[in-house]
């Protein structure tokens, strides 16, 4: 579960990312397991705003397959 996390923008408009005593760095597409992880939360315990970011993020081929899985 995501617990003692922070995320803010960079003044650069890079999204950072920082766990509880661990160094702030660059949040990437490639951070499956966070990502994954923020998607499990948000359709848990938001399932209203899940389902509303859904329809806006199934508008893109790209994202179907995550969506529907």
């Amino acid at each position: 579960m995501i617990r003692n996390i922070e995320f803010f923008i960079s003044p650069s408009g890079k999204v950072m990312v920082q766990r509880l005593g661990c160094e702030v760095r660059e949040l990437t597409e490639n951070d499956r397991e966070l990502i994954d992880e923020m998607f499990e939360y948000i359709s848990t315990f938001y399932t209203d705003s899940f389902n509303a970011l859904k329809e806006v993020y199934l508008q893109s081929i790209f994202n179907e397959s995550i969506i529907n899985s």
